[in-house]
């Protein structure tokens, strides 16, 4: 395992993650390529609700994020 472009993924306050180093099985789509996966979760700060949210790799970009209130965990991350 080796850095990303040489860059750490920065993610103030992660608790936990996980990561699909394989492509995500899943149904196959015409002109949908499947991607690779990290999924990761913050908790509750303050007013902020508890986040949970899945990242492209290696684009990096948030694929989607969901709000979570009065949650002390969150397990299994990715099926």
């Amino acid at each position: 395992m080796r850095l990303m472009d040489n860059n750490s993924i920065k993610i103030p306050g992660v608790k936990d993650f996980e990561w699909a180093p394989s492509k995500i099985p899943g149904e196959k789509r015409a002109g949908v390529e499947e991607q690779e996966m990290l999924c990761f979760w913050t908790p509750e700060q303050g007013n902020s609700p508890a986040k949970v949210a899945l990242m492209n790799i290696p684009s990096k970009e948030i694929v989607r994020t969901k709000n979570l209130f009065n949650v002390s965990d969150v397990y299994p991350l990715l099926l």
